[in-house]
């Protein structure tokens, strides 16, 4: 699993091109406002140069397994020590869970007002796996379709995804989000070719191809199982 979540830098290096919202942000803020189908790309086009690795978008399984990290994923912890939301990420502190609670409807303008916002990779304490801002900073597209009810009769050990469905899913939450404390368990969906300022990727990295694997081969390797 990757250690930091995929950056502006990174991106630009590869794609020639950074379509985040918040370039201000730098070249090691994490790159944003791309879609699951732009991130399918940039794993592709990462294979294409390096075909001793399959890089590739982390199951859904796989992605909260590297962020609990062996225990709860920091939801007994301090918000502000597990990464970067709405609480945290502007220009002062902010109750965001009780602007949530009790103006849900002042919640965009609260959080707006604040500048809430993207920050560099690696600024907050890593988890017990050694990995930066699984929880916040940006919500990270994952490789499996969206079945609310998937994981109530999914295989028991290291599920793959459901095998149908329009919506793509996105796990950990964001610079935005009103809490950071249930966010190793937290799911959001969107359709794999949109895109939002909040949304940005994280990727694995599989055993190596075989010499005899084909350019198909790893072309598609980006895509759910």
């Amino acid at each position: 699993m990757g250690q930091y979540e995929v950056t502006q830098a990174q991106w630009q290096a590869l794609m020639h091109e950074d379509p985040s919202a918040d370039r201000a942000c730098g070249p090691d803020c994490p790159v944003e406002n791309i879609s699951w189908s732009d991130a399918v790309r940039f794993c592709e086009a990462l294979n294409r140069l390096d075909s001793a690795h399959r890089y590739r978008l982390p199951t859904e399984a796989e992605w909260e397994y590297a962020a609990r990290a062996g225990d709860d994923g920091g939801l007994r912890r301090d918000a502000d020590e597990l990464g970067w939301f709405a609480g945290n990420s502007g220009d002062a502190p902010i109750d965001a869970l009780a602007v949530w609670r009790d103006q849900p409807d002042e919640y965009g303008a609260a959080i707006t007002r604040n500048r809430d916002r993207i920050h560099p990779v690696g600024r907050k304490q890593p988890n017990a796996f050694g990995l930066y801002d699984t929880l916040g900073n940006v919500w990270e597209w994952v490789a499996d379709r969206y079945d609310p009810e998937y994981y109530a009769h999914s295989p028991s050990g290291d599920p793959p995804g459901p095998p149908r469905g329009t919506k793509r899913v996105l796990r950990g939450g964001a610079f935005d989000h009103n809490t950071l404390t249930n966010a190793a368990v937290l799911r959001a969906k969107f359709d794999p070719n949109g895109r939002n300022p909040s949304f940005g990727v994280r990727l694995a990295a599989s055993a190596q191809l075989p010499a005899t694997g084909n350019r198909k081969a790893v072309e598609g390797a980006c895509a759910a199982p």
